[in-house]
């Protein structure tokens, strides 16, 4: 009986990258995808199924994530309550003219910290934040979100 602990002989997965050259998988993208929604964030519904397009485009800033990986977010512009926001509904906002705003790290190692947007680029897809201890962090703009203030 071989032991379940044990790491497996048999091979991973493989699957072809857009360049054409495989990778290895070990599990599904479901299963090891990162959770990166965190409350207090601005972001933006960009599922034009969501709601039959109702919010498509809408900012909005999340109230509370559900252990379910689904969101409750309330609308920039009507504060309308939306319940059961899938992470694949929205994506992060850091404003064209952000620089100097509070941001939130949404991955890695400092994740749920706050910090200073110090630059932002977004041909290259950067974000230069200044964390509250001052360490000056390098990121994509993926990894950062504009903070919002704790909703009462």
């Amino acid at each position: 009986n071989p032991d379940p602990a044990a790491p497996s002989s048999r091979p991973s997965k493989r699957h072809r990258t857009r360049d054409g050259n495989s990778a290895a998988t070990s599990a599904p993208a479901s299963q090891t995808t990162a959770r990166w929604a965190l409350p207090n964030i601005r972001v933006r519904i960009v599922s034009r199924s969501f709601c039959d397009g109702k919010y498509y485009n809408k900012k909005a800033a999340i109230l509370d994530v559900v252990g379910d990986g689904t969101c409750t977010v309330v609308t920039e512009d009507t504060k309308q309550v939306i319940e059961r926001v899938r992470e694949r509904h929205i994506e992060t906002v850091v404003s064209r003219h952000a620089e100097g705003t509070d941001v939130i790290v949404l991955r890695g190692d400092h994740r749920g910290e706050r910090g200073r947007l110090l630059q932002r680029d977004a041909k290259r897809n950067a974000a230069a934040v200044q964390l509250e201890d001052l360490q000056v962090l390098n990121l994509t703009l993926d990894d950062v979100a504009e903070a919002v203030s704790g909703q009462e």
